[in-house]
């Protein structure tokens, strides 16, 4: 029983570094993203465009 609690554990911790990470790679996307349509609003239409 405690090793597989132990397991469990560490696997959950594993899952919660994980997503913190993609959230983290998330949220500097977002915030790139925004940071530059506001400074340079005609790079994101092509960027856009390139994507579309």
């Amino acid at each position: 029983m405690k090793i597989n609690r132990v397991r469990a554990i560490s696997h959950a911790q594993k899952c919660l570094l994980a997503l913190g990470d993609f959230l983290k790679n998330a949220i500097r996307v977002v915030a790139q993203i925004i940071s530059e349509r506001l400074s340079h609003s005609e790079k994101i239409v092509k960027k856009c465009a390139i994507f579309t």
